[in-house]
């Protein structure tokens, strides 16, 4: 089933759901202008901050604008079972990129980190990472729980084509 049939079964009459239909392909067009236009005002290192400042504040404000304060505290309640089953899989699959992470660039490069270099990667990692649960998952498992392609393919698209918007 193609996304627009999945959409049109979906009974897309709530904006909220257009608009979350829309934002796969519009997030990585607007972004990659966002970038190219902060980077031909604020240079390079200045438009890439920009950027990410662009996408942080409207992924927070979408995912606010489509869900409501009440919709966003629902998704931080406890689930049970909280890993999924088997819960082996589920702790593995959610410590997976952080042990890479951590592997990979922060035992190689902490002896060059100053106390405030380290701050910011953190503030910067855990603002990322909750405003891109908050659109990218919250956002589209709340508006179809029940759909995989409205639910989980559709945004995963979106966030993967999202990465490819880059600054120049």
């Amino acid at each position: 089933m193609s996304i627009l049939a999945a959409a049109r079964r979906s009974a897309i009459v709530d904006p909220r759901r257009a608009v979350a239909v829309a934002l796969p392909v519009v997030v990585p067009v607007a972004m990659t202008a966002a970038f190219s236009i902060a980077g031909d005002r604020l240079g390079r290192h200045g438009g890439y901050l920009a950027g990410f400042g662009l996408y942080w504040a409207t992924r927070g404000a979408l995912s606010v604008g489509l869900l409501g304060t009440d919709g966003i505290r629902r998704l931080f309640r406890d689930a049970r079972p909280r890993l999924g089953r088997p819960a082996a899989l589920g702790a593995a699959l959610l410590l997976w990129p952080a042990a890479g992470a951590i592997a990979t660039r922060l035992i190689p490069e902490i002896g060059a980190a100053t106390p405030v270099v380290v701050a910011t990667i953190a503030c910067v990692g855990l603002a990322n990472a909750l405003v891109e649960e908050l659109l990218w998952r919250g956002v589209y498992i709340t508006l179809w729980p029940r759909n995989p392609w409205l639910g989980w393919i559709w945004p995963a698209i979106g966030f993967d084509a999202w990465h490819l918007a880059r600054p120049r």
